[in-house]
């Protein structure tokens, strides 16, 4: 049953022979199903597919500052793009968006970030029957290397000393005292681990009592999106055993602040 939106007799009659025999093709396979699906996601509101679309991160593991970001992110490009409906989000929209925000100051690096959360929600879309094809598909990131404001190098050795050891002596940062972010550049510097992976640690993390000692990420917080086990080095493990004693079981074991850069900077002019 359906309502004609009409109160005229003969149109609600005109409307129903419509439907009547729309349906009557489609029990014949003279139209397509998927048609009419296509038809109905272009319909609905880009925002409702976006919130579908969170809702699928969330079910599959995603960490909730990841799935917030790549939500700002999509938000942002469709915002820039004025797009109201998936048919908006052309190729030459979402380039032209995200050009507009590397013109805003934002990196080279920081808008591959952006096209590949765009690229990725195009491609979902394509694989729930939302849209036919992914136009998104083709769009190629930028230049990482050409365009690089900075040119980065690795610490030497009495580099990583110095920062420790001035980091360890020195005042409260951000909230964490100097101490516990001494650990952390150990920990960091021993294991290769981002900051998110670095902030899921927990006492259960670490195996440090084995033939080789070792620190594990969980898979929802690791890049590779499985468990990720990392052999460090008996020197560092043992460091951390001892300062690992009076920490609570199931909880964080480094406070670190999400403007991280921020915290090391001011380590590194410290040092």
């Amino acid at each position: 049953t359906r309502s004609s939106r009409t109160p005229d007799k003969r149109a609600a009659e005109q409307i129903s022979r419509k439907l009547e025999s729309d349906a009557a093709l489609r029990r014949m396979g003279v139209v397509d199903p998927q048609a009419d699906r296509y038809a109905r996601a272009e319909q609905q509101p880009l925002e409702d597919h976006l919130g579908d679309f969170e809702r699928m991160l969330e079910a599959k593991g995603d960490t909730g500052r990841h799935v917030k970001e790549t939500l700002s992110q999509l938000r942002r490009v469709a915002r820039l793009a004025n797009a109201e409906r998936i048919s908006d989000l052309t190729a030459q929209a979402v380039t032209e968006a995200i050009a507009s925000i590397r013109e805003s100051g934002r990196s080279a690096r920081t808008c591959n970030l952006v096209l590949s959360s765009v690229k990725s929600f195009g491609a979902w879309l394509e694989r729930e029957k939302r849209t036919r094809e992914n136009p998104l598909r083709h769009i190629r990131g930028l230049n990482v290397q050409a365009a690089r404001r900075r040119r980065r190098r690795d610490l030497t050795p009495d580099e990583v000393a110095w920062l420790v050891q001035t980091t360890a002596d020195g005042p409260t940062v951000m909230g964490t005292v100097g101490p516990d972010r001494a650990m952390l550049y150990r920990a960091a510097l021993g294991t290769g681990f981002r900051a998110a992976e670095l902030r899921s640690l927990t006492p259960e993390s670490f195996e440090l009592d084995g033939v080789q000692p070792s620190i594990t990420v969980r898979a929802a917080y690791s890049k590779r999106r499985r468990d990720d086990v990392q052999p460090i080095r008996g020197d560092l493990a043992e460091l951390l055993r001892t300062w690992l004693v009076d920490r609570e079981r199931g909880q964080p074991v480094f406070r670190i602040p999400y403007k991280t850069a921020q915290m090391l900077r001011r380590d590194l002019e410290s040092a």
